[in-house]
Parts: C-alpha cells; sequence; structure tokens
C-alpha cells in the first residue's frame, strides 16, 4: 500500500516517484517527488508530503506545486 513505484506501472503519465532524501520507508512528514509526462502539457515535477500514515490501512499524501507550474509556488502541504 505505502509503495511509490506501484503507480508508475500502471499509469501512463507518471513516470517515475523517488524518495529525494533517500528514504524508502514512508513516514509523516516525509517528502516523495514525482516525474511525469504529458503529451499536452509536458514534463513535469510534483512534490508530495505524506499527511497520514496508519500501516496497512491508510497512506494519505498532499501533492504540493514548488516550481509553480500552476501559479505562485506551492511548497507546503498546506496549501496543496
Amino acid at each position: 500500500m505505502t509503495d511509490i513505484g506501484l503507480p508508475a506501472r500502471l499509469s501512463p503519465e507518471l513516470q517515475r516517484p523517488e524518495w529525494p532524501d533517500g528514504a524508502e520507508k514512508p513516514a509523516v512528514g516525509a517528502c516523495f517527488a514525482g516525474y511525469n509526462r504529458h503529451r499536452m502539457t509536458g514534463d513535469r515535477r510534483t512534490v508530495s508530503h505524506i499527511v497520514v500514515l496508519e500501516e496497512r490501512r491508510v497512506f494519505g499524501w498532499a501533492v504540493v506545486d514548488p516550481d509553480g507550474r500552476y501559479g505562485d509556488p506551492a511548497p507546503e502541504p498546506k496549501s496543496p
């Protein structure tokens, strides 16, 4: 359930996820990046902050726009 690589195997848009800090085990407050490609919008990066985690039950994250691709940069999960 917390394998961030699984969606990339199923998605035509998500090319690869990665743990920027080298962590491989999710925890509340940890971040991971997603590298996406879409034929209409091109390449983009997202950053996701894990906001809730209950092993084997819940894995929730907030996606932010740290690069300001869709408006003002929003690097914090308070403004996903």
